[in-house]
């Protein structure tokens, strides 16, 4: 069997040894102590790698046509392809039903349903001129940073500004985030993105 590291090395032709679903050992065989009461299966011609994490992920799928445009949450079935997949891990990257998610994910990690690990992304926060009705649309700076304060405290882990907030607004909730540890990603238009590049180059600074 051979095992991709995931570091760019030359695949490694090995034993590995792989405890409670995770690899814990990989060498070559004169090395690579087996645990007692080990099931040892020969996997010769086959391939294995760490687990995917998915950095841009969604629940929901965008309903066919009409105006104006929904987006209708999907929690029962999109997370199942993904461990069949190998990716092990997501991040939802802009939830139109974070409820959904948060619950989805408690689920999950309960053992009640198949899925990944998720790691939840907050609503978009988007300012006036949202495509989806589903979208809160920002008011001003104190609602954005009252949007984040109250979706840190339901459980999310980060936050995705989208392509209508306002520079005011953006700082306000990147304050917010960054106060609890919180990164803030962003989707911009091309149009607009040369105008914002200082700013959407700040999303990532948690300082």
């Amino acid at each position: 069997m051979r095992i991709i590291e995931g570091t760019g090395a030359v695949p490694r032709a090995d034993q590995t040894v792989i405890t409670n679903g995770k690899i814990s050992a990989f060498d070559d065989a004169a090395s690579t102590k087996i645990p007692e009461g080990a099931k040892v299966l020969d996997l010769g011609g086959r391939t294995i790698i760490p687990g995917l994490v998915g950095m841009h992920d969604h629940m929901y799928y965008p309903s066919p046509g009409g105006a104006p445009p929904l987006y209708p949450e999907h929690a029962a079935s999109f997370p199942r392809p993904y461990s069949p997949g190998g990716v092990t891990s997501i991040r939802t990257t802009g939830s139109m039903e974070p409820y959904a998610d948060l619950q989805l994910k408690r689920d999950i990690d309960d053992g009640k349903m198949a899925g990944p690990r998720i790691h939840v992304t907050g609503p978009h926060l988007e300012g006036p001129g949202a495509f989806a009705l589903q979208m809160h649309q920002l008011k001003d700076t104190e609602n954005a940073r009252r949007t984040v304060a109250f979706w840190i405290e339901q459980g999310v882990t980060s936050f995705k500004a989208y392509m209508n907030i306002t520079p005011d607004e953006l700082s306000a909730a990147m304050q917010a985030a960054h106060a609890h540890g919180i990164q803030v990603t962003g989707t911009f238009v091309p149009s607009v993105f040369a105008k914002r590049q200082t700013w959407a180059l700040m999303i990532w600074n948690t300082a």
